[in-house]
């Protein structure tokens, strides 16, 4: 399959390369390529578009005749494309990193063999110009196979394999699309063209299913000297792509009326991109991730001193009415994480509740304000932690180790703005990855059924202002968990962060450095309403101590991220979603969302829960069961 699009997508731009000289401006190249009706339906055979056809599939067959012994050579060296078995083999046998690293390896020997000089012509001709191909009716070719090895026949995932290798050396653009009768209510919609001071005739608005790549323009900015650089707008607003504004927090639209509604309006409003769009499933979008407009929402939330009217209504109008979905929890966890990101920054002056997310103090050059670890955490849970000062002997350890917590987090600063959702497992991740999560001012969302955490928050320990350290980036670590149950197969002891590995080049050979960062480690049990302790109304727990791996059964793949000698971390466990451990849910209608998120079946495994405490510890002092 590869190899037949590598010979596909070699022949077009070679077919291109030779006839694009021969039009004296590239709009007589474009109108020629076009359908002519009726001309191509009554002289095909004198049509230049069935002229470049015809020789695009004779260059194809040649090319991979020609080279035959070559490709498969170079594809023996992978497991058998058509057994799963032997391509998860080969991961498990080697890891999935050296098997992706071969993969790759194998994509660009394709390359190497089918496109290379032919897309260097159409740079050369195109100068410093974006070259575009678009692939129409791609919903014909085979869409169901996601097998992670070698393709046995063409499809769209082969043929997405090779245009990445032509895109990533460059300066061409794929995009691919499908006619769908529905595409019309995503495209932008005005009665006029809009004018520009710049532009000498008007223009239409940019079509919202356009895709760019991201950070084209990082190449101008290189990496920030100190982490503080890396926090100035002039540095931010090269990332992302430069024309698709961005939410702070990644929602998850419910497919039905309503929901695809707001897609819709989303992506001709460039909020959202369109993923896919089907007869069965609808729309199907995601949301880039934007540093610059990021900020650029928060300024404009503090700016307007309408953050809870605005925060309120996203929650009553989207949410509770199940068009924007939280079946896990994840979404609580976003906004309370948000808010206390937010309003840890300080405010203007004593006597004022104005806050600003950027300001020019330090010299004269806007950025975005970072926070301390602990404001963060204060904000969030509590001036105390959650830790209450009334009863048990227990007590008096426990406030010990919140105050070694908290003066441990005020030497740590904060930086994020934005949720940014991965798609893969992260099981360890790089310090250039550290590196790159505090320059884009990102927080990590690991995908589903992630084990050990579900978020992951970068920090840094030093001066901001001094050459950046990989060594002093940190992390928190937070896993939400919304069962009413207790009981979990996960204890709190084994949870930790990723390790961090040493950035190395490929040739080298040298031995990798893996660590474990500073870190905490912060569990947000938000389903269950125990308490620690039978005579105090205490829901948090802090302790100090080293992560241990967790028993598991002979079925369960061991985790790998645990190091042999575990450093030790701060761990706190939160559990319930109140206002008494959340302060913040007062402000928004969080616990309602929550309420709802909880299956009623998992109400009731917390109320037998609940009883067999009270067999054992006697009555509570709870006013009343949170379940009922």
């Amino acid at each position: 399959g590869e190899e037949v699009a590598g010979a596909l997508l070699g022949a077009l731009m070679e077919v291109i390369a030779d006839q694009l000289p021969r039009f004296s401006t590239p709009q007589e190249f474009w109108t020629a390529w076009r359908v002519m009706i009726p001309d191509d339906m009554d002289q095909p055979n004198k049509s230049f578009r069935e002229f470049c056809f015809k020789a695009i599939r004779g260059i194809a067959m040649t090319n991979l005749q020609s080279n035959f012994d070559t490709l498969m050579k170079q594809r023996g060296l992978m497991p058998s494309s058509g057994s799963g078995k032997a391509t998860n083999e080969a991961m498990f046998d080697h890891g999935e990193g050296h098997y992706r690293e071969k993969r790759e390896s194998w994509y660009e020997s394709i390359y190497e063999t089918l496109i290379k000089g032919h897309a260097e012509r159409i740079e050369s001709i195109c100068s410093e110009q974006p070259f575009i191909i678009a692939f129409n009716k791609c919903a014909e070719l085979d869409l169901t196979i996601y097998n992670a090895g070698p393709q046995s026949e063409m499809n769209l995932l082969a043929l997405q394999r090779m245009t990445s290798q032509a895109s990533k050396k460059h300066n061409i653009w794929f995009i691919f699309m499908d006619a769908n009768p529905g595409i019309m209510h995503v495209l932008p919609q005005s009665e006029k063209a809009a004018a520009s001071f710049d532009i000498k005739r008007t223009f239409l608005p940019l079509p919202g299913l356009t895709y760019n790549s991201l950070d084209d323009m990082q190449s101008e900015a290189g990496k920030p000297p100190t982490p503080r650089a890396a926090l100035s707008i002039k540095y931010l607003r090269l990332w992302g792509r430069p024309v698709s504004p961005s939410p702070r927090i990644p929602l998850d639209l419910r497919q039905s009326n309503a929901g695809n509604s707001l897609a819709t309006i989303s992506v001709r409003k460039h909020m959202r991109l369109l993923a896919s769009m089907t007869s069965d499933v609808g729309l199907e979008t995601f949301s880039p991730t934007e540093p610059i407009l990021a900020v650029a929402a928060a300024g404009l939330l503090f700016a307007s001193n309408d953050y809870q009217t605005a925060l309120d209504q996203f929650i009553r109008e989207l949410v509770l009415q199940d068009i924007v979905m939280d079946k896990d929890g994840r979404l609580a966890a976003f906004i309370v994480l948000m808010m206390a990101r937010d309003f840890a920054i300080p405010s203007e002056s004593e006597d004022s509740t104005k806050r600003l997310f950027v300001d020019s103090k330090n010299k004269n050059i806007p950025a975005v304000k970072v926070v301390k670890l602990d404001k963060f955490l204060q904000l969030l849970l509590g001036d105390s932690l959650g830790i209450n000062t009334t009863s048990t002997n227990s007590t008096d350890s426990l406030e010990e180790v919140r105050n070694n917590l908290l003066t441990w987090a005020s030497s740590h600063y904060l930086n994020f703005t934005h949720f940014v959702q991965f798609e893969k497992h992260i099981d360890e991740v790089t310090s250039d990855f550290l590196r790159v999560c505090w320059n884009r001012g990102a927080a990590v969302v690991c995908a589903s059924k992630q084990r050990i955490y579900d978020i992951l928050l970068v920090t840094y320990h030093g001066d901001l202002d001094g050459p950046t350290d990989p060594k002093k980036f940190g992390l928190v670590a937070i896993h939400v968990k919304i069962k009413a149950s207790g009981w979990d197969r996960m204890p709190i002891t084994g949870l930790t962060c990723p390790p961090v590995m040493d950035d190395v080049e490929d040739d080298e050979e040298e031995e990798v450095d893996c660590w474990k960062p500073e870190h905490l480690v912060i569990r947000m049990d938000l389903g269950n309403k125990i308490p620690f302790e039978k005579d105090n109304e205490r829901y948090c727990d802090i302790g100090y101590e080293k992560a241990q791996k967790p028993e598991i059964s002979r079925f369960e793949q061991p985790w790998r991220g645990y190091l042999d000698d575990e450093e030790e971390r701060y761990v706190i466990n939160v559990r319930g979603h109140d206002r008494g451990q959340y302060p913040l849910m007062d402000k928004t209608g969080l616990h309602e969302v929550l309420e709802k998120a909880i299956p009623p079946f998992q109400k009731i495994a917390g109320l037998w829960e609940d009883s067999l405490y009270r067999l054992h510890f006697g009555p509570s002092t709870r006013s009343s069961n949170p379940f009922m």
